[in-house]
């Protein structure tokens, strides 16, 4: 708590704080950040183990939550139970809402004059349950989403987040999360055929990065619709889903153009020959069954390193 005391006094226009895996910070250091530090941006508390729904409370009421300032937010979901959680996402759709007011009506897919949260990741959501993940899909603003482990939400609520509209005069009817760009719901064994299709009906073109290690309804029919519609997708990691073949695969040339990383670590069905004609794609890395890369060197990057990569959050960009 003292560290977080000085940190405030002596920076109190830090725009970006990483404090993962910080196992001293505790709900009173979060009310700390979220009265002093009114320009933060990113807030990275992922691993912080024994945060509650007060911390929570603590950062909707902030200055950078208020004024839209706070866009990307990482969180552990451990300590975090649903009613909590279902009060943190009911307000941030509010505040979305009153942001939103002061923005130009119209939006589209290439200028997006977003204010309010953009990133929002939350692990270890072992013990929330559908009503916890309902108002998500009122936040228009997100453009990547985490939720691992959910392992309590039902399939017709995903399928209902993804399908959430906002009604307006300009833009009727269209999917609230339609400007997602990354999306992971790792371990989630609910998220079936059916869900992953109103995924794609939501936002499949926009989606650059799509996790869904775990999953293990998922089939080549989801499979299919993920390959026909992400048009855009540069990473595609489907690790652990013994269910998948992943015959349209074939397609991934002319259909994904785009794509520079396919794990398919421990999907023990897939056959060889489709690995090998994927892999011959330029500039694309594909993870066999034992997490090395098809058709690499006997140095090369393995799906352990590629992943402890990808988990290391730039907490800062350009």
């Amino acid at each position: 708590l003292s560290f977080i005391k000085n940190l405030v006094v002596r920076c109190p226009s830090l725009e970006a704080l990483n404090l993962s895996h910080c196992v001293g910070v505790c709900d009173s250091c979060v009310q700390l950040i979220a009265t002093k530090l009114p320009r933060l941006k990113r807030l990275n508390l992922d691993g912080v183990l024994w945060l509650s729904d007060t911390a929570l409370e603590h950062l909707v009421h902030g200055l950078a939550m208020k004024t839209g300032c706070l866009s990307a937010l990482w969180l552990d979901g451990f300590e975090l139970s649903t009613p909590g959680v279902r009060s943190f996402t009911q307000r941030l759709a509010g505040l979305q809402n009153s942001l939103e007011r002061q923005l130009p009506d119209e939006r589209n897919f290439t200028s997006l004059p977003f204010a309010g949260l953009q990133i929002l990741w939350i692990s270890f959501c072992d013990h929330l349950t559908d009503e916890a993940i309902e108002p998500l899909g009122q936040l228009s603003s997100l453009v990547a989403l985490t939720l691992r482990k959910a392992q309590q939400i039902t399939s017709q609520s995903w399928s209902r987040l993804f399908l959430s509209n906002i009604d307006s005069i300009q833009q009727p009817a269209l999917p609230a999360l339609r400007y997602l760009e990354h999306l992971d719901l790792s371990e989630a064994p609910s998220v079936n055929d059916s869900v992953v299709t109103d995924i794609c009906q939501c936002c499949g073109p926009q989606l650059r990065s799509l996790t869904l290690n775990w999953c293990w309804d998922l089939t080549d029919v989801g499979l299919n619709e993920i390959v026909s519609t992400c048009s855009t997708l540069r990473h595609l990691s489907l690790v652990g889903n013994h269910l998948i073949r992943g015959d349209s695969l074939m397609d991934v040339c002319s259909k994904l153009p785009h794509l520079n990383i396919l794990n398919l670590t421990q999907c023990n069905h897939v056959q060889d020959s489709v690995l090998e004609h994927v892999s011959k794609m330029p500039d694309l890395y594909v993870f066999d069954y034992f997490g090395e890369r098809v058709g690499g060197q006997q140095n090369d990057i393995c799906h352990y390193d590629l992943w402890r990569s990808l988990e290391k959050v730039p907490i800062c960009t350009d």
